[in-house]
Protein backbone atom coordinates (compact mmCIF):
# COMPACT_ATOMS: atom_id res chain seq x y z
CA UNK A 1 0.00 0.00 0.00
CA UNK A 2 1.44 3.01 -0.59
CA UNK A 3 0.96 6.01 1.97
CA UNK A 4 0.91 10.02 1.46
CA UNK A 5 4.59 9.86 2.37
CA UNK A 6 5.11 7.62 -0.48
CA UNK A 7 6.07 5.25 1.39
CA UNK A 8 4.85 1.59 2.10
CA UNK A 9 2.98 0.97 4.86
CA UNK A 10 -0.51 1.01 6.79
CA UNK A 11 -2.80 3.59 6.95
CA UNK A 12 -4.61 3.87 10.06
CA UNK A 13 -7.71 6.05 10.05
CA UNK A 14 -11.44 6.94 11.54
CA UNK A 15 -14.34 5.94 9.55
CA UNK A 16 -15.14 9.89 9.36
CA UNK A 17 -11.44 10.62 7.75
CA UNK A 18 -11.35 7.76 5.79
CA UNK A 19 -14.15 9.58 3.97
CA UNK A 20 -13.54 10.01 0.02
CA UNK A 21 -10.35 7.77 -0.09
CA UNK A 22 -10.27 4.06 -1.16
CA UNK A 23 -7.62 1.21 0.21
CA UNK A 24 -7.35 -2.00 -1.21
CA UNK A 25 -7.67 -3.47 2.12
CA UNK A 26 -9.97 -2.42 5.20
CA UNK A 27 -10.03 -3.84 8.66
CA UNK A 28 -12.85 -2.61 10.63
CA UNK A 29 -12.25 -3.47 14.32
CA UNK A 30 -14.41 -3.66 17.59
CA UNK A 31 -18.00 -3.57 15.00
CA UNK A 32 -20.01 -4.38 18.06
CA UNK A 33 -23.91 -3.82 18.80
CA UNK A 34 -23.45 -0.57 21.00
CA UNK A 35 -19.61 0.49 19.61
CA UNK A 36 -20.03 1.16 16.02
CA UNK A 37 -21.53 2.87 14.19
CA UNK A 38 -22.82 4.29 17.91
CA UNK A 39 -20.35 4.89 20.27
CA UNK A 40 -19.88 8.38 19.45
CA UNK A 41 -23.58 9.24 19.86
CA UNK A 42 -23.62 7.50 23.50
CA UNK A 43 -19.78 9.10 24.62
CA UNK A 44 -21.78 12.98 23.65
CA UNK A 45 -24.66 11.99 25.74
CA UNK A 46 -22.92 10.05 28.26
CA UNK A 47 -26.23 7.98 28.99
CA UNK A 48 -27.62 4.84 28.14
CA UNK A 49 -30.61 6.07 26.75
CA UNK A 50 -32.22 4.95 23.66
CA UNK A 51 -30.95 6.37 20.39
CA UNK A 52 -33.16 7.94 18.09
CA UNK A 53 -33.87 7.03 14.54
CA UNK A 54 -31.92 9.94 13.13
CA UNK A 55 -29.11 8.80 15.16
CA UNK A 56 -29.26 5.15 13.50
CA UNK A 57 -29.80 6.24 10.23
CA UNK A 58 -26.45 8.43 10.35
CA UNK A 59 -24.87 5.83 11.86
CA UNK A 60 -25.23 3.33 9.28
CA UNK A 61 -24.23 5.67 6.83
CA UNK A 62 -21.29 6.16 8.84
CA UNK A 63 -20.64 1.80 8.59
CA UNK A 64 -21.52 2.40 4.97
CA UNK A 65 -18.24 4.92 4.42
CA UNK A 66 -16.14 2.25 6.11
CA UNK A 67 -17.04 -0.44 4.19
CA UNK A 68 -17.22 1.31 0.81
CA UNK A 69 -13.67 2.07 1.34
CA UNK A 70 -11.98 -1.31 0.55
CA UNK A 71 -11.23 -1.90 -3.59
CA UNK A 72 -10.23 -5.54 -2.87
CA UNK A 73 -10.68 -6.91 0.90
CA UNK A 74 -12.51 -5.59 4.00
CA UNK A 75 -11.96 -7.77 7.05
CA UNK A 76 -14.82 -6.98 9.87
CA UNK A 77 -13.83 -7.96 12.92
CA UNK A 78 -15.94 -7.81 16.47
CA UNK A 79 -15.80 -9.55 19.63
CA UNK A 80 -17.59 -12.80 21.29
CA UNK A 81 -19.06 -12.07 24.56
Amino acid sequence: MQTLSGCDGITVNTIHHSKGLEFKVVFLTNVNEGKVPYQAHKRQTNSSERLLEDDVIDGRAKFYVGISRAKWLLIVMHNFK
